[in-house]
């Protein structure tokens, strides 16, 4: 359970944890080197079994990290549970709630999450989206939607955080995008046919994401003012 199932659901960026395992209050289990928690609601956490192991599910795991890890790491483990796991908000606002009832540790890190996150349509697929997406949401600009596919005369192409109502796309671009030629080259395609369409297309670039994301914000500041 824990950091341990997080890791064998390879979520949370945590490969070699110690063995961490949750037993029903009341019952006795130690052996050096594994920590053991007591847990009166195991009935609202069935396992899922890998390899013959019995381990939390992802939802649970939205709510055990939580009193475990840091900020940081627990954003992580979200983004991949709901990445890899196909697990949905509604689905973890109903696990929150029943396991807020019976006073679980690590309530609050998902309700928090829940509080910031529940109406962003899409999930982040990059440490970097995600990063730019939570100083966007800083910022108090329009709440984006990600992964957004729109339709050209030259293609489908698939928005990394857009605002529709605004036809703003911003991509969130590794060095690929700046070194590979035939990756620029697609760009320049993309780019010319979401701007045909009337989208404005801002990048931010890996390579220099502090300034390129500073930059982003001011003018996506610049456009909503222009619009309210």
């Amino acid at each position: 359970s824990h950091r341990a199932g997080a890791a064998v659901l390879r979520v949370g960026g945590l490969h070699e944890p110690e063995p961490e395992l949750t037993i029903p209050r009341g019952q006795s289990f130690r052996r050096k080197g594994v920590i053991v928690h007591e847990s009166v609601d195991l009935d609202l956490a069935p396992p899922r079994i890998v390899e013959g192991i019995p381990v939390t599910g992802p939802v649970r795991l939205a709510v055990d990290p939580g009193s475990v890890v840091s900020p940081a790491r627990y954003a992580q483990t979200m983004r991949e549970i709901l990445f890899g796991s196909k697990v949905t908000k509604e689905e973890l606002l109903r696990a929150y709630l029943r396991h807020k009832a019976r006073g679980r540790n690590g309530c609050g890190a998902l309700r928090d999450w829940l509080d910031r996150y529940f109406d962003v349509e899409g999930i982040p697929e990059s440490a970097l989206e995600q990063l730019a997406l939570d100083a966007i949401l800083d910022a108090g600009l329009p709440v984006p939607v990600l992964q957004l596919w729109v339709d050209t005369p030259s293609g489908r192409y698939r928005i990394d955080i857009a605002f529709p109502a605004l036809r703003v796309a911003v991509e969130v671009n590794g060095r690929q995008h700046e070194e590979d030629p035939e990756v620029v080259a697609n760009d320049k395609v993309r780019t010319a046919a979401l701007e045909a369409l009337g989208w404005e297309v801002l990048v931010i670039r890996s390579t220099s994401f502090a300034s390129d994301l500073a930059a982003v914000i001011r003018r996506l500041r610049q456009i909503h003012a222009s619009v309210v």
